[in-house]
């Protein structure tokens, strides 16, 4: 089984691969590759068999993996269950003294509903750090 985001570190940017070799390396099915080569990863001609050089694929890939990022501003986080930017729940610490070292994670951060793990009757759980 293949990763959803392959590693662009593991190919040689000098060395020119094949759709069955990139897949080999990869862990993926060869029409993921053939996808990747609609979607705008160069191949070097339409020759047979289809070559791709390897600087180009792990440009490709680093693209395709920013292109997918998403940032949060300052205040803001990053909800795994519903993949979408929240506001960060208020703790009461504008001073910027140091936290406490347990503090307390909110039933549903930033009004997600789709939480796993959430306290109960709307109460609160408390972490350890």
């Amino acid at each position: 089984m293949g990763y959803r985001h392959p590693n662009p570190r593991l190919v040689k940017i000098h060395r020119n691969y094949s759709i069955e070799e990139i897949a080999r390396l990869f862990g993926l099915h060869k029409n993921t590759i053939r996808n990747w080569l609609r979607q705008g990863l160069p191949a070097i001609d339409d020759g047979r068999p289809m070559l791709i050089l390897g600087r180009e694929l792990s440009r490709f890939l680093q693209e395709r993996r920013q292109r997918a990022k998403q940032s949060c501003g300052p205040g803001r986080i990053y909800c795994i269950a519903c993949r979408h930017r929240k506001s960060r729940p208020e703790d009461g610490n504008r001073s910027g003294q140091r936290q406490k070292r347990n503090f307390e994670l909110p039933k549903q951060a930033g009004g997600c509903s789709k939480t796993k793990g959430a306290a109960p009757d709307g109460a609160a759980k408390t972490i350890r750090r």
